[in-house]
């Protein structure tokens, strides 16, 4: 990545801000590349400046707002995926969750029904409300597209004129 940016004004945090990524990780795997037999004493020994540049962002008060940004983003993750195990024991069919006001109040957008009852929940001011099924209706009874029932007039569905006296 540091050859695609070529910007010598980033640093390891930058990158690994873009990677998404913690910054010790992505040093972490730097000297694993340059060493791959390094252990883990000589890493330890080796990551006092790394250490503390990983964590220098959370400590500086110039940037106050992308920090509780972020602290609350990676918060947000945490609780998602200690939440999954439990949501797939429900039946739960995906690896993992995403993280969104729909699924923290229970209604996750597996199924279209649940994004129904979201929509649903919002409307009535936040209350959940018993579902009501409507009774089936005729919809486009004449046309091609038609659902539920036949054409009341069979000759609309074909290409052929109305005949005569009807």
């Amino acid at each position: 990545m540091a050859q695609k940016k070529d910007n010598p004004r980033l640093t390891v945090t930058d990158y690994a801000y873009l990677l998404a990524l913690h910054p010790l990780d992505l040093w972490c795997a730097s000297e694993f590349r340059n060493d791959p037999n390094l252990s883990w004493e000589k890493l330890w020994a080796q990551s006092g400046d790394a250490r503390r540049m990983g964590s220098a962002w959370l400590l500086s008060g110039r940037n106050r707002r992308a920090q509780d940004l972020r602290l609350r983003i990676r918060m947000e993750k945490d609780a998602f995926s200690r939440m999954t195990p439990y949501w797939q024991k429900l039946g739960f069919p995906f690896k993992t969750m995403v993280p969104s006001y729909a699924t923290a109040i229970g209604s996750s957008s597996d199924r279209p029904v649940a994004l129904a009852e979201l929509v649903g929940i919002l409307i009535n001011d936040g209350m959940r409300r018993s579902s009501v099924s409507l009774a089936p209706r005729r919809l486009n009874v004449c046309s091609p597209q038609r659902s539920l029932g036949a054409c009341a007039k069979p000759w609309l569905m074909s290409s052929t004129k109305e005949p005569r006296g009807a």
